[in-house]
């Protein structure tokens, strides 16, 4: 069943690549195209003029995962501001939704573990050569 789960959750993000030029700007912002790969579980992806930045609400049931995730994603943030992972995806943590969710439904954004976003700018080339190549 996951397998299933993950090739429909891949082929909504490739049409969803394909599609980019093509995204709602609503108030001088570009609309999320949020994406659900578990009932109740999903994240946001927003194409921007120079980035796609992917947005991950972190649900944890247990207070330790919670304290545990926030400690590794504040580090993995320090971390990956460093010159050597200059290269890496941009990283975010913040523990209230970054401003590109304004306008999402309030039980969507509610979380014990904030928010992780990633800019995917060099990944996001190297997928369009790879699909249009398909």
């Amino acid at each position: 069943m996951s397998s299933v789960q993950a090739v429909i959750l891949s082929s909504q993000l490739k049409e969803m690549l394909r599609n980019v030029d093509s995204q709602e700007i609503s108030q001088g912002m570009y609309k999320p195209i949020k994406l659900i790969y578990h009932p109740g579980q999903s994240f946001y992806v927003i194409k921007q003029p120079a980035k796609i930045t992917a947005v991950f609400p972190m649900r944890f049931k247990e207070n330790t995962d919670v304290i545990i995730a926030i400690a590794f994603f504040q580090e993995l943030v320090v971390v990956g501001s460093t010159r050597a992972c200059a290269k890496a995806p941009h990283c975010i943590w913040s523990p209230i939704p970054p401003p590109e969710l304004r306008g999402e439904p309030i039980e969507d954004l509610s979380t014990k573990g904030g928010f992780v976003s990633l800019g995917i700018t060099f990944l996001l080339s190297i997928f369009l050569k790879q699909n249009n190549s398909e």
